[in-house]
């Protein structure tokens, strides 16, 4: 049985602490992550290598076993790496004892290369996370510094994959381990920031089945040159301390993964196990080939939930009762034909309406537990919309043909004088997948109960309740340049006229996506289905989701092959700037046309490098023999080369250049060039930083200084936005130089004051020696207030306007500070905005004041709002004299009364409030109460 999940919004990235085995423990709990620094792909292989698995490793220092926890990762940021199905966004993790760790692993994948950083958060609960009430125990971000191509080697390669059963035939609940051998060729000193590495993951593909096979235990062995004889990672992926090179010395060694994956769904007949290993090779990073593999597959194909059942009873005699209620005991009991153990993930229970469940009163029994005491069930906090709303026991619960899963457990049902039953329902879950009485139903118990004296009464009867049909969405294979087949599993569960589809299209929430041509699901057995998309844009992520009417399965993505091109070089700044040395850098994208090699030309006579050119080309670092470096995919891949000799205070031109073979249309030259930059030896490496406490008048000005080995000074240049002073050039005032000694290389900063409110200023770090250095212009705004009036209003008129704000970190809190607003008027503190009904006339005085909720930097601004009293209207009926004008009153006002009208013949003795009798009103007039009025002549 199909269920489907929603996963849970991120916001954006906070900036947490970072995840390592150095952080400090939070609630007695340390995440360390077991991979590189950056994230390896190769786009330039079919198929590509676009996926890994990572781990992190929780480690308990709180001196007891702690039990129940989770770990989530989500918050990603940068745009290219995410999880490869967001259903697995929470991995549970087994009892930790004390001084112990547990890894929770996830699929990861990047869409492209990039030199920017990605990164996301990790986070451990006290509980499933999507249940009510859990909590975060920890929290901690991890930063891959970039994502990079990398090329399939010869050496470092996967020499055998098998993989075992328990049960032998693969089930639902059961175990694959999969066991795979390898070589590592000769492992290189690598290079920044991960230098000497072996990270091996079980899966190379982000079309890796992770709602079918759950990874949930690693070992890593590789053999060592000398003594040790080898070492084992348990629960790790990756080889960095002690270093590779280390152990394996200067010769290739093998290694051996071993990987257990728990059943939790369907997949295909031949699902490949399809690992890769990234290995140092010289200072580049090879991968393992993943094609030709033998032995890695196996069949998912015939995985169902028939091997399994969930029943439910209940006991007609009351554990107690009274007149209004009783406490029944039910049991629910999964059992499976399979003689080796198995487990099921969770219990879900749906009592009627009415029904609460009794504190303390579950006992388990499965395969390692007796008649043990577990916690209370609880509720998905999405669920809460739901009536009635479903309880969750989480396991996990272990299971085998002679030893079944009994959960006993109370609920106190209702009681009443006219018979009333309760019906309860109950399934069991292993992944997605959903497990009944039958391969169509879930069992229900219904407990009628009815008053008798002072007590209660019940009977029981039990019945199957039809499953709804479900659907799951898996990962799209078959992706190319404007194609791709989704996939999904659909289960109409015994139902007629049951239609699934597809929804695709390039919004994350396909909230206007394109629907495929419907497809009939019929029978009980889960179904396959796909659907080929044609006509899409290279280049471009698309989302897709599996729909049966309502129900929808995960939104899934996938990203379509670009086109070959014409290979892009680009020259980027030197690092490692001293007196007589730097590391000229680059960025290559192949375009999947292949760079076979790379140059750097350079001179100190021609800014156009015309002449007195010298050409380097960048290699591996290999020893003995060094070997050009050659570059294949679609993405960036950073290129540096480190010139030394250099001579002080000069002047140096520089341009990359990617080789590629002749080619008319995707390498006419031969060659693609970057621009030519320059860099000054003995020159200061400035960089400005976004400005902080951004205050009304006051400012502090950051950035970065590298003196490169020259003893110099450093200050900040300062001026407010004009014709001199924009984002390309600016003249200010300069503030106070400090010296700097020649191995200074950190951060800087100035405190500014005397600025003015609601004003854009430029500025910039600057470092001189013999050479003046100017770090990037950036820019800040000062903080103010920019109402200068508000607009008046009139008692018992809905009333809005909104304080503006500007400058600062643009993230603001308001308050009065001083005076008051007119009656019936509130400020709201995070939006500015006055609003509310006001109740009195007059004009409010009063002082608001913004805070900058980035920097607490505050100022303020007297303003005020005038209310006008409500005005009425005064009807004058002259009674056949001469007409008087309409007027009008304030509440509380008064009226000037007009002349007496005249007629002739007639007399009249003045205005009064009634068409006859009473006395004539005196001007001004008051009315005693509000609202129109009809004076009348008398």
């Amino acid at each position: 049985m199909l269920s489907s999940q929603v996963a849970l919004s991120t916001t954006a990235n906070a900036a947490n602490v970072a995840c390592a085995s150095t952080m400090t423990a939070q609630n007695s709990l340390k995440a360390t992550p077991s991979q590189a620094s950056t994230f390896y792909v190769d786009s330039g292989v079919t198929p590509k290598v676009d996926a890994a698995y990572v781990g992190y490793s929780i480690a308990n220092s709180s001196g007891s076993t702690m039990s129940s926890l989770w770990v989530s990762i989500g918050t990603f940021t940068g745009g290219k790496v995410g999880l490869a199905n967001p259903a697995d966004q929470y991995q549970q993790l087994p009892s930790i004892a004390a001084a112990s760790s547990k890894t929770a692993f996830f699929l990861l994948k990047a869409i492209s290369a990039t030199t920017t950083s990605q990164s996301h958060t990790i986070k451990i609960y006290d509980r499933r996370p999507d249940l009510s009430g859990a909590t975060a125990l920890l929290t901690c971000d991890y930063t891959f510094l970039k994502v990079k191509e990398t090329i399939k080697a010869a050496a470092n390669k996967v020499d055998s994959v098998s993989t075992v059963s328990s049960p032998s035939a693969p089930t639902l609940g059961g175990a694959v381990t999969v066991t795979v051998i390898g070589s590592t060729g000769k492992i290189g000193a690598g290079s920044t920031p991960d230098f000497d590495i072996l990270w091996v993951s079980p899966a190379a593909k982000s079309d890796f089945p992770t709602r079918a096979l759950r990874l949930e235990s690693t070992t890593l062995t590789l053999t060592c040159t000398g003594s040790p004889s080898s070492i084992t990672l348990t629960n790790l992926l990756y080889f960095k301390t002690p270093t590779a090179t280390d152990c394996a010395g200067n010769a290739s060694q093998t290694w051996t993964g071993v990987y257990t994956f728990r059943i939790i769904g369907p997949s295909s007949a031949a699902t490949a196990i399809v690992p890769v290993a990234q290995i140092s090779s010289g200072t580049q990073v090879k991968h393992s080939d993943i094609n030709g593999l033998s032995g890695n597959t196996v069949n998912l194909s015939g995985i169902a939930t028939s091997a399994f059942t969930t029943d439910k009873t209940a006991s007609s005699t009351p554990a107690s009762s009274s007149a209004s209620s009783a406490v029944i005991n039910y049991t629910i009991t999964v059992t499976t034909s399979s003689a080796t153990t198995v487990s099921i993930d969770e219990i879900v229970d749906t009592p009627a309406s009415g029904v609460t469940f009794v504190g303390g009163s579950v006992r388990v029994t499965d395969a390692t537990r007796t008649s043990a005491t577990i916690s209370d069930p609880t509720y998905i906090a999405s669920e809460a919309s739901l009536v009635p709303r479903p309880l969750h026991y989480v396991g996990p619960f272990t299971l085998n043909s002679t030893t079944p899963v009994t959960l006993n457990y109370q609920m106190n049902v209702p009681c009443s004088s006219v018979p009333t039953g309760y019906p309860n329902s109950a399934f069991s879950k292993v992944g997605d997948q959903k497990v009944g009485k039958t391969s169509t139903a879930i069992p229900v118990t219904t407990v009628t109960t009815t008053t008798s004296g002072a007590s209660c009464t019940a009977t029981v009867l039990n019945s199957n309740s039809q499953i709804e049909p479900a659907t799951q969405t898996v990962a799209a294979t078959s992706v190319t340049t404007a194609t791709a087949t989704v996939n999904g599993f659909a289960s109409a569960y015994g139902a007629s006229g049951v239609t699934a589809l597809f929804r695709w299209g390039t919004s994350p929430s396909l909230t206007s996506g394109t629907a495929t041509t419907p497809i009939s699901v019929t029978g009980s057995a889960i179904n396959t289905m796909s659907s080929s998309l044609t006509g899409l844009s290279p280049g471009t992520t698309y989302y897709f989701r599996t729909e049966i009417g309502s129900t929808y399965g995960d939104i899934l993505s996938f990203s379509t092959l670009t086109n070959q091109a014409v290979p892009t070089a680009v020259t980027n700044a030197v690092s490692g700037l001293t007196a007589s040395a730097a590391t000229l850098n680059g960025t290559i994208s192949p375009n999947l046309t292949d760079v076979t090699s790379v140059n750097f030309i350079y001179s100190s006579s021609s800014s156009t490098l015309a002449s007195g050119t010298t050409t380097v080309t960048v290699n591996d670092g290999a020893t003995p023999t060094p070997a050009n470096i050659t570059i294949s995919g679609s993405g960036e891949t950073g290129v540096p080369y480190s010139l030394t000799g250099l001579s002080t205070t000069t002047t140096y031109y520089y341009k990359v250049r990617a080789n590629c073979t002749v080619n008319v249309t995707f390498c006419p030259a031969g060659f693609v060039d970057g621009a030519i930059l320059s860099f000054t030896t003995g020159a200061p490496s400035v960089s400005t930083s976004a400005a902080t406490v951004v205050g009304a008048s006051t400012v502090t000005l950051n950035g970065s200084v590298n003196m490169n080995g020259t003893a110099g000074n450093s200050y900040f240049t300062y001026c407010a936005a004009g014709p001199s002073c924009s984002s390309s050039s600016m003249t200010g005032t300069d503030t106070s130089s400090v010296v700097r000694a020649s191995g200074f290389n950190s951060t800087t900063s100035a405190s500014v004051t005397g600025l003015t409110s609601r004003t854009v200023y430029y500025f910039k770090a600057v470092a001189v020696t013999s050479v003046t250095s100017s770090g990037e212009i950036l820019s800040f705004t000062t903080l103010g207030i920019s109402t200068s009036s508000l607009a008046s209003g009139a008692v018992s008129t809905a009333y809005s306007a909104e304080v503006i704000g500007v400058g600062g970190s643009s993230s603001y809190i308001w308050s009065i500070t001083a005076g008051s607003l007119p009656a019936g008027l509130t400020l709201n503190a995070s939006t500015g905005v006055i609003s509310g009904t006001p109740t009195t006339a007059g004009t409010s005085n009063f002082t608001v004041t913004i805070t900058d909720n980035g920097f607490s930097t505050s100022t303020l601004k007297d303003l005020s709002i005038v209310i006008t009293p409500i005005t009425y209207t005064v009807t004058y009926d002259s009674q056949g004299g001469s007409a008087a004008s309409a007027g009008s009153y304030s509440a509380g006002g008064s009226i000037t009364l007009p002349t007496n009208p005249t007629r002739s013949g007639y007399t009249f003795n003045g205005w009064f409030v009634a068409a006859s009798n009473g006395s004539a009103l005196t001007s001004p007039y008051s009315p005693a109460g509000t609202g129109a009025i009809t004076l009348y002549a008398q």
